[in-house]
């Protein structure tokens, strides 16, 4: 692997890294909205910050002004300001990293508030308390930007360790170079890879796992065991739900023992290496169980339906599709059924009846390709290694309509700051032109916040009043229908936003927003 085989990765990174760098900043316009901007909004004598979990629900009365106060501080994606709650949670001086939020890892969360403390020390970033954020969100969007980099640079970093894993497996740099290109450029990949989450983030551990597994298949060497070990427990460590894919790399670890390429210490070795890194880095987990679990049982009331084949069967249509694009599920499963690679069947099936079981009462979300990353690291190896009949002209057309579906995305995230495209600030405009100051007004939602209402003068209306003539909602997965007794009064979409066969834009980017119309009114 010389300096000329590195050409390509290094390239489309940088092409990667310079598309999300130019939208890395989008829906931070809406907390300068006129209509929020100069609201005065104090923060709440009590709330996520005092709760014995991060989530969980608010014992606060729902005013004007805590709705202001959400457009001031929350991003336009549902669970960002999740971050940095755990965050604030923590007293470093006092030698308390509990983050009171367990469904993202400590190894996310740790390194993500090392990263914004770094950038502090250098005077890039400006933090402080509470009433300084409210008082200059600017700074709050400053801490979103700098924690979707984060994601953004570690998801890049992951891509080099496919390239490695691609040319260790002996794929040609050409097609290793495709294979990269989809990875890159999948839907989810330019979508997830720009939110300050960690399901992009962890793949840049689990790539890491595959590449010491590859290395492992050709030398039983202590560093490749290690360093498996390791990778293994920071991916779990980092979302807990990527343990399903640790049993995949145990049945991998299983194989090569099978195939005597490693002896059964091996096996257990890396499995108490995996688990006691994930538990390093997870040490609240059992030091505050009575937190841990109020979070699980408050979590648990999203995953309470008994999956189907109907309901697997949306995981496919709604998230995989849309997540990883058309073409490559399609291709993968071309090349698994022409060649006749049952075990690679296995390992991909695997994941999605597992994940699609656990999210079956939520399948028709669009976005549930975020439990499964690493998916998409395996689909593209299994790809990139056929090398059957017209593999290579496979290859460079799931590249092709992979770029395609690929727009949608990166066209939202450009337009969510725009007022001639941003569906959030043109239901805003038309609400202020329709709907006279003082009239009830109601909404899709209770709570109001960026990610699900457009920036209205809240106060200016009886918000959630039954006589409200208009109510605005914004349809995160739209269908058709329209509420009984309404009908549309206005539509705003996101250009190149499907629904029908696949959703092309991710719901909370730039997402539809509907305002119906009292049909007895």
């Amino acid at each position: 692997m010389g300096r000329i085989t590195w050409l390509w990765p290094l390239l489309l990174c940088a092409i990667f890294l310079t598309l999300q760098a130019a939208t890395m900043d989008y829906g931070t316009s809406l907390n300068n909205h006129p209509t929020v901007s100069g609201a005065v909004s104090r923060p709440p004598p009590a709330g996520a910050l005092d709760r014995q979990t991060v989530i969980g629900q608010s014992t606060e009365q729902e005013t004007p002004a805590r709705w202001s106060m959400r457009f001031r501080l929350y991003s336009v994606e549902a669970d960002e300001m999740m971050n940095v709650m755990a965050l604030a949670r923590m007293r470093p001086a006092e030698l308390s990293f509990d983050p009171h939020y367990y469904q993202y890892g400590g190894a996310y969360l740790y390194p993500l508030g090392g990263w914004l403390f770094a950038l502090q020390k250098t005077g890039v970033l400006r933090l402080g308390s509470l009433d300084d954020m409210l008082a200059d969100p600017d700074r709050m969007d400053r801490v979103y930007g700098a924690g979707r980099l984060f994601v953004t640079l570690a998801f890049a970093a992951s891509g080099l360790i496919l390239w490695a894993t691609l040319r260790r497996l002996g794929v040609a740099p050409r097609r290793a170079a495709l294979a990269l290109a989809i990875y890159l450029a999948a839907p989810a990949s330019l979508y997830f890879s720009s939110v300050m989450k960690p399901h992009w983030y962890s793949l840049l551990w689990s790539n890491l796992a595959l590449y010491c597994m590859v290395r492992l298949n050709h030398e039983a060497s202590w560093r490749w065991l290690i360093g498996l070990g390791v990778a293994l427990g920071l991916t779990v460590g980092s979302v807990l739900t990527n343990g399903v894919f640790a049993l995949l790399a145990g049945a991998g670890l299983l194989a090569l023992v099978w195939r005597r390429r490693l002896p059964v210490w091996a096996l257990v070795a890396v499995v108490v290496l995996a688990g006691a890194v994930a538990a390093a880095f997870n040490p609240y987990m059992l030091l505050n169980w009575t937190a841990f679990r109020a979070e699980a049982e408050i979590g648990a009331g999203w995953f309470n339906q008994a999956p189907t084949a109907a309901l697997l069967w949306d995981f496919v249509a709604h998230s995989l599709v849309s997540g990883f694009g058309v073409a490559l599920p399609v291709a993968v499963i071309a090349v698994i059924v022409t060649q006749r690679w049952g075990l690679a069947a296995a390992g991909l099936a695997f994941p999605i009846v597992v994940i699609g079981s656990i999210t079956a009462a939520i399948a028709t979300w669009h976005d549930n390709a975020r439990y499964v990353p690493y998916w998409l690291s395996l689909a593209v190896l299994v790809l990139a290694m056929n090398k059957g009949r017209a593999s290579g002209a496979i290859l460079a057309v799931t590249c092709a309509l992979t770029l395609v579906q690929a727009v949608p995305t990166k066209m939202a995230q450009a337009d969510t700051d725009s007022p001639a495209h941003s569906t959030r600030l043109r239901a805003a405009a038309w609400v202020e032109a329709n709907v006279p100051h003082g009239s009830a007004l109601c909404l899709g939602t209770r709570s109001p916040a960026p990610f699900d209402a457009p920036p209205l003068a809240f106060a200016d209306y009886r918000i959630n009043d039954p006589q409200c003539r208009f109510m605005v909602v914004t349809e995160r997965d739209p269908t058709d229908a329209v509420p009984d007794g309404w009908s549309v009064a206005a539509r705003f979409s996101p250009r190149l936003g499907l629904t029908v066969p696949v959703q092309t834009v991710f719901g909370h980017t730039n997402p539809r927003i509907s305002i119906y119309e009292h049909s007895g009114s």
